[in-house]
């Protein structure tokens, strides 16, 4: 999963070398200690490589494109581009004949995670305005080395009153062969740095979209109106995620 953001007002960020480095690397250690959601993927501890006019967060140099491997792009002017895996699923219970099976809901939180951490590293660089915020489930990088067709699977209960203990694909859901192009959204840099569930208003937009091209209508996390519904969630994440999203703000209590 890859998300990016632009930044209508660029940041007049003048510190490069090695400084530059240190504060990216500092910044990222900041936002997963004290803000960020549980995010899959980026292993620690991290480091701050150079890269061009930004610093390029990851735990190995394998990261240039396509690559398997989570790292972060942050420009010094405020931009950002972040990719980090979808996890791919194993449940017993799937029975699609199709290379790639990809559970939903962390699939959502991936898109939660990535645009909390541009959206922060926006302002934290000085920038403002409007933002673009891009969302693309890559293909090419889950299919490298296993080419077939891509299915997404929705949080089920295999049993009545078992909980949420399996994906399945949806009725009516299709397996994608082919790249679609990046879902988009803008959204006020102060409002996603300000309110959580700003971010995940745009996460939702984001993944309405992605989840559009596999003929699945709706989130089944994410919300519209920026809550979590933590009942749809498997049961492997609810332990890691409720603590943060109740935290947040992002649990709706009637």
């Amino acid at each position: 999963m890859a998300v990016s953001l632009h930044p209508s007002i660029a940041a007049d960020n003048r510190r490069t070398g090695t400084d530059a480095l240190r504060g990216a690397e500092g910044f990222f250690t900041t936002w997963t200690t004290y803000t960020a959601p549980p995010l899959g993927g980026f292993p620690r501890p991290i480091r701050a490589y150079a890269g061009v006019r930004r610093a390029m967060i990851a735990s190995t140099t394998e990261f240039l494109d396509p690559s398997p491997y989570p790292h972060a792009e942050l420009h010094y002017n405020g931009a950002g581009f972040a990719a980090a895996p979808v996890r791919v699923s194993g449940d017993a219970t799937s029975v699609d004949e199709v290379s790639h099976r990809v559970e939903q809901d962390y699939l959502e939180l991936q898109l939660v995670a990535l645009t909390s951490l541009l959206a922060h590293h926006a302002a934290n660089s000085g920038a403002g305005g409007d933002c673009e915020i891009r969302g693309q489930f890559l293909l090419t990088v889950l299919e490298r080395g296993v080419p077939g067709p891509v299915a997404v699977e929705t949080p089920i209960s295999s049993i009545a009153g078992s909980g949420i203990d399996a994906h399945q694909r949806a009725n009516h859901a299709l397996a994608v062969v082919t790249q679609q192009d990046p879902a988009r959204v803008t959204v006020d840099l102060d409002e996603l740095v300000s309110d959580p569930r700003a971010v995940v208003r745009a996460a939702h937009s984001l993944a309405s979209d992605i989840l559009g091209a596999f003929a699945i209508a709706d989130p089944c996390v994410l919300r519209v109106d920026g809550f979590l519904d933590l009942h749809r969630l498997h049961d492997r994440y609810r332990p890691a995620y409720t603590p943060w999203a109740q935290a947040n703000g992002l649990v709706d209590t009637p």
